[in-house]
């Protein structure tokens, strides 16, 4: 055997050639270092939705603009690079909202879908707010982030907030930017 054939060997799989690996366990998913051991990332962002840098359809709402209401279908809202992820990975959003309709939210990443939230339901009040969260897959980097409503409306929404989940295979076979294990309608085509 050459003398670099243990650095050719990735016996955990996380990347990293045995020879240099100094945490020979770790799972093959995780965000690693040059030395193979696994990065530990803490992130959470709230944004709160009435600092849009642009929107269409939708008015601010409370005594003090605290929240976007009067949203509607096609409806939306822009927050221009204001989050920076620091890794590509699974992330956690959760949505601060109330209202007596319901709808769902079309979330955009760099204007990639990236994931159409199960409805947002009726909390009984206009200002009754509830928190709804769903997982979503969102590559590294300053992002501009879209919340267009696709369906419905009636809400309004208080804030929304990333959370860092961590790292898992991102599976999209149907190739529309939604990770399988969040893609409600799989088999649809990019674009559709």
């Amino acid at each position: 055997f050459p003398d670099n054939a243990n650095e050719t060997q990735d016996s955990d799989g996380d990347g990293i050639g045995d020879n240099t690996d100094q945490c020979h366990s770790t799972i093959a998913s995780a965000t690693v270092d040059e030395t193979g051991c696994e990065i530990v990332v803490n992130f959470t962002q709230r944004i709160q939705a009435e600092n849009y840098t642009n929107q269409s359809g939708i008015q601010k709402g409370g005594s003090t603009n605290w929240y976007v209401g009067w949203i509607n279908t096609g409806d939306w809202m822009e927050y221009s690079k204001v989050i920076n992820l620091p890794v590509s990975g699974n992330y956690t959003i959760t949505y601060r909202h109330a209202g007596l309709g319901a709808g769902k939210i079309r979330f955009k990443q760099n204007n990639t879908v990236r994931s159409t939230s199960n409805t947002l339901g009726n909390t009984g009040g206009w200002e009754n707010f509830i928190t709804r969260s769903e997982s979503l897959y969102l590559e590294a980097g300053l992002s501009t982030i879209r919340l267009e409503i696709a369906s419905g409306g009636d809400f309004n929404i208080r804030w929304f907030e990333l959370s860092y989940a961590g790292t898992t295979e991102h599976n999209d076979e149907d190739n529309d930017g939604v990770n399988d294990a969040s893609d409600q309608c799989l088999g649809t085509p990019a674009g559709a």
